[in-house]
């Protein structure tokens, strides 16, 4: 567990916590609310002390911070995936749904952007 300054309001409970890179460090386990001049306190689970967060979080690259691992669909004349899936099930009805062939392949896409690693080499 960590600490940090803020107030985070009810319900956050489950949510990312990023560092300054904007990069995902953790998860959001309680808070204290901030309360007449005093900062609130949160507290969250690092990804790099718990225990099989694999189980807990499968699409999230462990050695990537900031990236997930999903699957990507191909059109053949493209060499950026034109969907991203979470499952290689949802890449295959996604790629079912294409005019013309499709490739599927595992890639890392990292969040927020169209930043792709090709997981197949």
């Amino acid at each position: 567990m960590f600490q940090v300054e803020s107030d985070w309001p009810p319900g956050l409970s489950g949510g990312p916590v990023f560092n300054r890179n904007g990069e995902v460090v953790g998860l959001v386990s309680r808070s204290l609310r901030a309360e007449s001049g005093h900062a609130g306190a949160g507290y969250a689970v690092h990804f790099g002390l718990a225990r099989d967060i694999e189980l807990l979080t499968p699409n999230v690259d462990r050695f990537n911070p900031g990236w997930r691992k999903c699957w990507g669909v191909f059109a053949s004349a493209t060499l950026e995936p034109i969907s991203m899936q979470a499952t290689k099930e949802q890449a295959e009805a996604a790629a079912s749904r294409l005019e013309g062939p499709a490739d599927i392949r595992p890639i890392a896409h990292r969040l927020g952007t169209t930043d792709f690693m090709d997981l197949t080499v």
